[in-house]
């Protein structure tokens, strides 16, 4: 099967199980997309092909509008921040039960060969996104939650983890506009250790900082 005929049937079978009305489905770019007044939550699906194994790499994105907002008003255009939290999603285990052949890909990755292994796919995606995916981004989709998911140990955050630069600028955001009675001190923690990289949301993080402490 093809790449785009995997992932519509894949967003099929996930639609025919469980009520995606919210969401509007984009083929075109593999991802299906829920937009609410204060957020916007997004599944993706990143795909390549191996000889006859297409490989699935799910990501799943949040973010909260204020957040974005905020951003943009302080940063312009100059950058932009890709969500406010989200992650890859993980391997499912029970798919992987009955395809112990393929445990040998990444763990992140679903890999399916044919309409079959996507059928089942299918059917456990959609049971993920029902109890676990939607249910932990709809309890953490407000700016309260979210300064309390970034912030609550913000001297413990690994730095050199892929997204720990946007992630101490959308962390300073949150707990400016929750007003959090840390916030001085998560910016001090949070600038000692941006300094040790070098990255595109670099510069970002001061210019929101900066603004912030003249306010």
């Amino acid at each position: 099967m093809k790449v785009s005929a995997i992932i519509s049937l894949l967003f099929e079978i996930v639609s025919s199980q469980i009520d995606l009305r919210e969401f509007k489905v984009y083929l075109g770019s593999n991802k299906m997309v829920r937009r609410s007044k204060s957020n916007i939550l997004s599944i993706e699906l990143e795909a390549t092909r191996e000889d006859e194994y297409i490989t699935l790499l799910p990501f799943v994105y949040l973010q909260n509008k204020e957040v974005h907002k905020f951003f943009k008003k302080i940063n312009g255009t100059k950058n932009e921040l890709k969500y406010t939290i989200g992650n890859q999603l993980l391997k499912l285990d029970r798919f992987y039960i009955e395809q112990d052949h393929l445990n040998n890909k990444n763990i992140g990755s679903w890999v399916v060969r044919d309409e079959a292994q996507c059928k089942k796919l299918g059917s456990v995606f959609a049971a993920y996104l029902s109890e676990t995916i939607f249910p932990y981004f709809n309890e953490n989709a407000s700016i309260e939650r979210v300064d309390k998911l970034l912030n609550q140990h913000f001297d413990k955050v690994i730095v050199h983890h892929h997204w720990y630069p946007e992630r101490v600028c959308v962390g300073i955001i949150v707990a400016y506009l929750n007003q959090n009675p840390n916030l001085f001190e998560i910016i001090s923690a949070y600038e000692t250790k941006i300094l040790t990289l070098n990255s595109t949301h670099f510069e970002d993080f001061f210019t929101v900082k900066e603004w912030i402490l003249k306010q």
